[in-house]
């Protein structure tokens, strides 16, 4: 008898159990569905994270030149001038460094029968100025506040002429900003700003 006791009570123990299990399965059931209703009445949806992707760009500016110079001294303790062209609102551009590629030519008068020298920077450019010649680096740089250049590696009483005389006023900039995919992909001499132009059907 007592035998039988036991097992009436492990068949009570395990029926229990199993409707315990089939309540909570139940419970959560109607939990889900709920869930489920209340958003489509509402007609909201779970909230997607915002892309942090900046889209693609493709920039070819107008010829432009400095605004402005000013004297400064690399880590070195060589003395340069930068020049600074500041973007507007209008030209103000943002995108992502790693995913695109900047090129930047300057035009130069020659005074000769092809009137202008294009020339992608960073380059050595030979000036003249009062009968003296130096072989002048001009850098370049891009940021969101503007395009920056950077006149260098010749002393500064040579560079200081150059810049603050007519030699270097008739020098303008164009910088071009496109995705590297792009710039890939195409079959183009980077260097030739001729190419560049028909490769990107913009005018000279």
């Amino acid at each position: 008898m007592s035998h039988h006791l036991i097992n009436n009570s492990k068949i009570f123990f395990m029926q229990k159990i199993t409707i315990l299990a089939v309540i909570a399965v139940f419970a959560i059931v109607i939990s889900s569905c709920s869930r489920s209703y209340n958003t489509e009445l509402s007609g909201q949806e779970v909230p997607k994270q915002p892309s942090s992707v900046q889209p693609d760009v493709n920039v070819v500016s107008n010829w432009v030149n400095p605004g402005s110079f000013a004297v400064e001294t690399d880590r070195f303790g060589n003395q340069l001038i930068k020049g600074s062209y500041a973007f507007t609102a209008a030209t103000q551009i943002s995108y992502d460094k790693d995913s695109h590629v900047e090129l930047v030519y300057v035009r130069i008068p020659t005074n000769q029968r092809i009137p202008y020298q294009y020339k992608r920077l960073p380059s050595s450019i030979n000036v003249v100025v009062n009968g003296l010649s130096s072989d002048m680096s001009v850098d370049y740089f891009l940021d969101p506040e503007g395009l920056k250049l950077y006149y260098q590696n010749t002393d500064y009483a040579f560079l200081s002429r150059a810049v603050d005389q007519t030699v270097t006023d008739n020098w303008v900039f164009r910088y071009i900003v496109i995705p590297k995919a792009t710039y890939q992909a195409t079959n183009v001499d980077w260097n030739d700003l001729r190419a560049v132009s028909v490769a990107l059907t913009f005018s000279l």
